[in-house]
């Protein structure tokens, strides 16, 4: 039987478990002796008993019970009894050894046995970042002799960048937790008053935000308290996490007073104040407290005053609607220290293409002396403008960079600290996408006859080695055919090539790759359609959920005639992949085609 759990004042400096009600569990078995917690606190006083025979009988006893004894024995290590806190510690590590269940997946039962064996706190610490699932997590957290390894568990459970945690997560955690309490009781122990707290599991659901706030705040002023006096029981990675929660609830509640606070607390966490400032000040924005955001910007102006500062600075402004004064910063991080095609890359996965480009942009301009950042930020955004089907703009920015590399290339000149990067090989490769690119800007103008010289660069630049470049072929293949004989060729060098890909299917059955390199060739061209499908469902099977698989698969069903099939795979990679616009033309051309064929 469980008692309900009933939360007491949030504002004491107690654990939240200590104002919890244990749960009891009835014992296996009508042995007459009261319930399991009866049982148990007897037999701990027995691994006292001055008689062997006794203080044996109760240790088995103990580790029979296993971990419904796990609570008592963590008191019994606190026991003036020398005797009895030695042989409490030593049955607790050995229940604990034991986290797996019948039910946990092959998987799971392998990572719990590794982090179980593992006597290094400091170690199994770093196994919980290969976590297997909410319910082994949960088990950690309530279960490891280590309060740090408990912490860290129950911090990795609750680490989510969403201001409101997603309710299908926060129902699997409660879930396990809810289980560990009817089948366990309470055990004493902060990592447990998180999760229980965090997912308002039993009557925790009641507690107010503005109390919870407050319980989160005095959480991390033990946590500081214990780090500061040199404690092994504290993480560093659970009090980030208090932090956050603690900014959470202060802006349910309202409490801009608590949430400033909080977060001047998380940038003292952190090295790099802009790093730490971005996902506060986006909840703080998502929430509408604009005066708060503005407050934030204005306390740390000094230390958002370089490149990556002003960017957030900026980002922050547009969310609460200030506009010009967005546009002003970002002039303004343009002018500010060095171009990084990293924040560019960042920018655009936040839908901020603009500035993403005017970023790569800026960093593409030094190529006199060339630089590694000036060619990486001209082949990315090279990219992005081949996805925008902007084929003029992309030979464009691409065409310098070639010409430089090649350059370099023929007087045995290389970057000293990247010469692998920009070998023969792959500035042929680059070279290669670029006449692609020229292709389809000279397809679009409609001529036809000068498309077909690019694509023909384009082949022996990639095809040099054997394996042509797939797109290169499809685009042959689309492209109306510009002289007699041409489209057979064009069959003729993809049915080669497929060949080439399904003999490494066969040497590497396992090899996701390949499987998928066929079916986008076939798939896009001429071949078996049904075999495409095969390959690309495979792959899948061995790289779930990957977007660019799935948009292989799409094709291929289109391809055998499944369009609604095709519809409904190609969405699904679109919404795993939003920023991919020829993910989002390949939809459209799939969803009109459905049109078509239901009028």
């Amino acid at each position: 039987m469980v008692r309900p759990l009933v939360l007491a004042t949030l504002i004491a400096l107690s654990p939240l478990a200590s104002a919890l009600v244990s749960a009891e569990s009835e014992p296996d078995g009508a042995d007459g002796e009261g319930t399991v917690e009866t049982r148990v606190e007897r037999l701990i006083d027995e691994l006292g008993d001055s008689r062997y025979a006794v203080r044996r009988d109760a240790s088995q006893a103990l580790r029979t019970l296993g971990l419904r004894a796990f609570g008592q024995l963590r008191r019994g290590m606190r026991s003036a009894d020398a005797e009895i806190a030695w042989a409490c510690e030593k049955l607790l590590r050995a229940a604990a050894r034991r986290l797996d269940r019948p039910t946990d997946s092959q998987e799971v039962r392998a990572w719990l046995h590794v982090l179980c064996e593992c006597d290094d706190p400091s170690e199994r610490e770093v196994l919980l970042l290969r976590t297997a699932g909410v319910d082994a997590s949960c088990r950690v957290a309530w279960f490891d002799p280590s309060e740090r390894v408990s912490k860290s568990a129950a911090a990795r459970l609750l680490n989510d960048r969403e201001l409101r945690m997603p309710e299908s997560r926060r129902e699997r955690i409660a879930a396990s937790v809810t289980s560990l309490l009817e089948r366990f009781g309470v055990v004493s122990r902060p990592a447990i008053d998180w999760l229980c707290l965090a997912t308002r599991t039993g009557d925790a659901a009641d507690v107010p935000a503005v109390d919870a706030a407050e319980w989160w705040r005095l959480s991390v002023l033990r946590e500081r308290a214990g780090a500061e006096n040199a404690s092994d029981d504290t993480s560093p990675r659970a009090e980030r996490q208090l932090v956050l929660w603690w900014l959470r609830e202060a802006l349910a509640a309202g409490d801009v007073t608590r949430a400033f606070v909080a977060v001047r607390r998380h940038v003292e966490l952190s090295e790099e104040v802009p790093r730490a400032l971005r996902l506060p000040l986006a909840w703080i924005a998502e929430s509408g407290e604009n005066a708060l955001a503005r407050d934030v910007l204005t306390e740390y102006s000094d230390r958002l005053a370089d490149r990556r500062g002003l960017y957030l600075r900026a980002q922050l402004l547009r969310e609460i609607g200030d506009e010009p004064a967005a546009a002003a910063a970002v002039k303004l991080a343009l002018q500010t220290g060095d171009p990084a095609p990293g924040v560019a890359s960042r920018q655009r996965a936040e839908g901020l293409d603009d500035w993403a480009i005017e970023e790569l942009r800026a960093a593409g301009e030094h190529l006199e002396p060339p630089t590694l950042r000036a060619i990486d930020a001209r082949r990315l955004l090279f990219g992005w403008q081949l996805d925008a089907a902007q084929y003029a703009a992309a030979v464009e920015t691409i065409a310098p960079a070639i010409d430089l590399l090649s350059a370099m290339a023929e007087t045995g000149q290389a970057f000293t600290d990247n010469r692998e990067r920009w070998s023969l090989d792959a500035i042929n490769n680059l070279a290669a996408r670029r006449w692609l690119a020229e292709g389809q800007r000279r397809e679009e103008s409609g001529d036809n006859a000068a498309a077909a010289e690019a694509y023909e660069e384009a082949f022996e630049l990639r095809g040099k080695d054997g394996f042509a470049d797939a797109d290169v072929l499809i685009a042959m293949h689309r492209l109306e055919e510009p002289a007699p004989g041409y489209r057979a060729r064009v069959v003729g060098r993809i049915e080669e090539l497929a060949d080439l890909y399904d003999a490494q299917v066969l040497a590497q059955p396992d090899a996701p790759d390949w499987l998928n390199y066929w079916a986008w060739l076939v798939g896009n061209t001429v071949g078996d359609h049904d075999k495409a499908v095969r390959y690309s469902r495979r792959s899948l099977e061995l790289l779930p959920d990957q977007p660019g698989l799935l948009d292989t698969l799409a094709r291929s069903y289109f391809a055998r005639g499944d369009v609604e099939l095709a519809v409904e795979t190609q969405r699904r990679a679109v919404e795993l992949e939003p920023t991919a616009q020829v993910m989002r033309r390949q939809l459209a051309e799939f969803e009109a085609e459905l049109v078509r064929i239901v009028e």
